[in-house]
């Protein structure tokens, strides 16, 4: 699905290329810039990114409609750019954001300000509505805080804004992507052209959505290769057939970097000494969620997993507080909504390191110290658990409550009962 996803944002994109330029070379050339970028789809193909290309996908389907509301009939795009918003909500909360900020941007480009104000509000307003299932469950549950500082922790940090910066070449792909979006800014400033210009640099510095970035880099880039590189070329090279020639040995060279960028970025994707078989995957799934069944039925309300997993434990602990309904207190997903994931991440290393030494005492006091516990210990078996396993079972202080042949399920024993064993 995230293929298929990606698949179509592309024809989206190039849909709304065609709106939003008339220059037809622009059209293209953007649309092929996008289609290189190693940033735009690194998170979008693999299996793991189906909410960012689902994301993707409807952002760009709010967009169409966002600026289809200026080229005729605005009341129904505008009523039609509202519910894709609240779809986006509830698809993709980096799309979300990333659309927030375009309906922000664009009316207030397009239009006057009291205008532009009522469409922001009334889109805005059908997005709510629409996305209600999402946003009453996140603030029946947890409050609305949770919401409020999940934007709050990814933009109010100058650190963060200034590392941004500095890494302004990897957001945009390679190189020569951020010296042509560089270009396309310059070209659009002096020509008091501000839509584009902000638009990407709120879209840039928003955080955790660095794969709509090249959605709006790939118009400034084409911008300008065509409207800065080329005509200087010209301006250079008297003879056409000189500026072609510059002309196609620069395109060539970008060509180059931007494969072996991305060749550079998928290497962990074609490169294993020790492939794994569909067959192992499938097994350590269908063990590991025996186990989770297991866990959900026979552990009880004040349960607290820790999880060790094969390489990382966050794709096993993503999943494990939603399908065991008990806290997971190393889950790093949705962690960083509430400014914690740094710190679940240090636990998380130093917990490890006392089980690898059978100090069991030790790794509860560091989660104590972070004003959390754990009850239970699910290991998912491989090559990097097998000895913390070992040692583990030797250990009084906990007990094996459950195995099969891909994962371990551990209970901490109560103090008392150690004592008297």
């Amino acid at each position: 699905m995230p293929t298929i996803f990606s698949i179509i944002s592309i024809v989206l994109f190039y849909i709304l290329a065609s709106g939003l330029f008339k220059d037809k070379n622009i059209v293209l050339i953007s649309t092929f810039f996008y289609c290189v970028l190693p940033q735009a789809f690194s998170e979008l193909t693999p299996g793991e990114g189906l909410v960012e290309s689902f994301g993707t996908m409807l952002f760009l389907f709010g967009i169409i409609a966002l600026f289809k509301m200026y080229s005729g009939e605005k009341n129904k795009y505008c009523i039609l750019s509202g519910i894709l918003f609240g779809l986006i909500i509830l698809g993709s909360p980096g799309g979300a954001l990333a659309f927030a900020i375009s309906l922000v941007i664009v009316p207030l480009f397009k239009e006057e300000f009291i205008p532009a104000v009522k469409t922001i509000f009334l889109v805005s307003l059908i997005g709510t509505i629409i996305s209600a299932p999402w946003w009453m469950t996140v603030i029946y549950h947890h409050g609305i805080g949770t919401i409020i500082h999940g934007f709050l922790v990814k933009n109010t940090s100058i650190l963060g804004y200034l590392v941004k910066l500095v890494g302004f070449s990897t957001g945009c792909g390679w190189l020569f992507g951020a010296a042509l979006v560089l270009l396309g800014i310059t070209y659009c400033l002096i020509l008091k052209k501000w839509l584009l210009p902000v638009w990407f640099i709120l879209i840039f510095l928003a955080g955790e959505i660095g794969y709509i970035v090249p959605i709006v880099a790939s118009f400034l880039m084409a911008i300008g290769l065509l409207k800065v590189i080329s005509p200087s070329l010209k301006f250079i090279e008297d003879s056409k057939r000189g500026c072609n020639l510059f002309t196609s040995i620069f395109i060539i060279l970008i060509c180059i970097h931007g494969i072996g960028t991305a060749l550079n970025y998928n290497t962990e994707f074609h490169y294993t000494i020790n492939p794994v078989s569909y067959t192992e995957l499938r097994d350590v799934e269908v063990d590991c969620f025996s186990a989770i069944e297991w866990a959900k039925d026979n552990s009880n309300e004040n349960s607290r997993f820790f999880v060790v997993g094969d390489q990382n434990p966050w794709w096993g602990g993503d999943w494990l507080p939603v399908l065991v309904q008990k806290p997971v207190i190393n889950a790093g997903y949705g962690s960083e909504w509430n400014g914690n994931l740094s710190e679940i991440r240090i636990m998380n290393d130093m917990i490890i390191e006392k089980l690898k030494n059978g100090d069991i005492s030790s790794s509860e006091r560091i989660a104590n110290d972070y004003g959390t516990y754990f009850s239970h210990l699910f290991i998912i078996k491989s090559d990097n658990t097998v000895d913390l396993i070992t040692i583990l079972k030797m250990d009084d202080s906990i007990e094996t409550v459950y195995e099969n042949g891909r994962t371990i399920i551990f209970e901490v024993v109560p103090e008392p009962l150690v004592e008297e064993n």
